[in-house]
Parts: structure tokens; sequence; C-alpha cells
């Protein structure tokens, strides 16, 4: 018969070990995930480069494309926005698209932001004021200290003719559903709608 104190300390070893191998597995999933979100951010970060195509040109407002690939530059840690990946390569592009960006760095009751505006300026309610142009158009990137939840990337516009080409570019890429909010099983959900002032029209981009 196995002496009782020898089989409690077997016991313990084996405890011991089955801990060790879970924690290296769970070691090994979380650089995994970190790895595959790099690749995707190199990827969007090489999207984004490209000039403005197009229709871009003739909207003066970014593509859902873009809009997208900006999201995914969007870094979050424990349930909370941290910063921009690749900041200012993203500050660039949109300034050679047009857009200037805004000294405003948040939005009242939401927090840290960075907005991008053309044709229009922006108030600290995150809406557009000062408009100078039938198409103006103002993106919003979630800043620091927000929730990961909250809207990644916002497009606001006064056009509803940009509105509706973007809503052709959703359907094109299989976002669908039965309200405002939208989504194609990429891990992004969309909302799309027009303001209840009937001043214009927003998308946001978000995380499923």
């Amino acid at each position: 018969m196995i002496p009782f104190p020898f089989y409690r300390r077997t016991m313990g070893v084996l405890a011991a070990l089955v801990l060790i191998f879970s924690l290296d597995a769970c070691h090994q999933k979380k650089p995994a995930a970190v790895i595959a979100q790099q690749e995707e951010q190199q990827e969007a970060a090489i999207r984004l480069a490209k000039a403005a195509t197009p229709a871009e040109t003739k909207m003066k407002c970014i593509s859902i494309d873009r809009a997208i690939d900006m999201a995914r530059m969007v870094e979050t840690d424990k349930g909370i926005i941290t910063g921009l990946h690749d900041a200012g390569d993203i500050d660039r592009m949109m300034r050679r698209m047009g857009y200037s960006r805004s000294s405003r760095e948040g939005i009242y009751q939401q927090g840290r932001a960075v907005m991008y505006t053309q044709g229009c300026d922006v108030d600290d309610m995150g809406s557009i004021v000062a408009q100078a142009s039938p198409k103006a158009t103002l993106v919003t990137i979630a800043g620091e200290g927000q929730p990961a939840t909250s809207a990644l990337v916002s497009i606001s516009m006064t056009d509803e003719g940009v509105y509706n080409q973007l809503r052709q570019e959703m359907a094109q890429k299989g976002f669908v559903g039965p309200g405002p909010e939208l989504t194609n099983g990429s891990g992004y959900k969309l909302f799309a709608d027009q303001f209840l002032s009937g001043t214009g029209y927003i998308i946001q981009i978000s995380r499923e």
C-alpha cells in the first residue's frame, strides 16, 4: 500500500503540472490573438496609404472600406480604448484627402476623440457647425479612455447623395439588418441613420 503522505504529495505535483499546462495554453492563445491583430493592422495600413478613390474625391468623404480600416487601427485593452495605431500616418492620409484636423480633442460627455472636418467646423458636442460646403463631412475617431464598445469611427455628413453612396457601399459589402444597425459577420457593425433634427446623416462603425 502506498503511504498516504506520498500519495498526497503525488496528487499535489499532478495538480501543479495541470495548472502549469493550463497557464501555458492561455499564454499561447494571447500571442496568437495579438499577432492576428497586428497582421490585420498592417494590411489595413497598406490600404489606408493608398490615394483617395474617384468616388471619395467626388463625395469629399472617406469610403466605408477606408472607415472600417481606420476602425481596425483603434487599439483597446481590457475594455478601454488605449490609442490609435499609426496615428501619424492616419493624420497625413486624412490631410491628403482634404480634411483638416480639429483642434478640439474631445466630445462633451463622451470623452477624448480625434476629429477631421471638410467643408465645416465642429463644436464641443461633436456636431457639424459653420458649414461652408453642401458636402460637408466630419470624421470622428474614438480616443483614449472611451469604452471599447464605443463607435470607433463616425462619419457625419450633410449631403443625402453622399449618404446614399455610402449606404450602397455598405450593401455591396454585405451589411444587412432589420434596422439602422447592420452587420455582415466581419466582426464590425454599422449604424446608419438620419439626424433627428433633419440636418444631416451619420454612419458609425463599432466592433460586434
